[in-house]
């Protein structure tokens, strides 16, 4: 098992720009605006935690940084508990990368009009999931931990008004391949 010392970011991107240039390059379902991106990744109790943005996936990735961590076989599912409430991760395997844990944030990144303002929704959710003071807003948009894309409920935390309405789905959908 790779227990990572120090930053994942850069093997991260190396490995994800690979996958997309190997597996995703004439795949339409990718949103041609964005490209690979680690956000956030720190030490944090269940290991290296952070937001990988790619033209087909935006997800919560953590990676093994002690000898705490507890192997998920690729596929199996664990609920984690976050400062933000319980969320359902999936085990996964690469061969650089080793173990890890992943829970889909948006599977869907046509939604996403701009590098921009993918980077920033992953700045606000990684910042949302492992803050304990809004730990409160996250549950109540996701109670279940499962459904991250359900419409959130109210709440008196202040968001920008475009990123609000992207979180609650009413961003205008951009093409996905070639701006179509």
């Amino acid at each position: 098992m790779n227990v990572w010392l120090d930053d994942p970011t850069p093997r991260i991107e190396s490995v994800f720009r690979r996958i997309g240039r190997e597996s995703f390059a004439d795949i339409d379902l990718c949103n041609r605006a964005l490209e690979v991106r680690a956000v956030g990744f720190a030490p944090r109790e269940h290991g290296w935690s952070g937001i990988v943005i790619t033209p087909w996936f935006l997800n919560l990735m953590l990676f093994p940084s002690t000898s705490a961590w507890q192997h998920l076989g690729v596929g199996e599912r664990r609920i984690l508990e976050l400062p933000a409430g319980s969320f359902e991760v999936l085990g996964g395997e690469d061969g650089e990368l080793g173990e890890y844990a992943y829970c889909p944030m948006f599977s869907t990144m046509s939604l996403f009009e701009s590098q921009r303002e993918a980077v920033e929704v992953a700045e606000e959710l990684i910042r949302q999931l492992t803050d304990p003071v809004t730990a409160d807003v996250v549950r109540q948009r996701n109670p279940t931990g499962l459904q991250w894309n359900a419409p959130p409920a109210e709440s008196t935390v202040e968001f920008h008004p475009a990123r609000r309405d992207f979180l609650r789905g009413r961003a205008a959908a951009a093409g996905c391949a070639n701006g179509e």
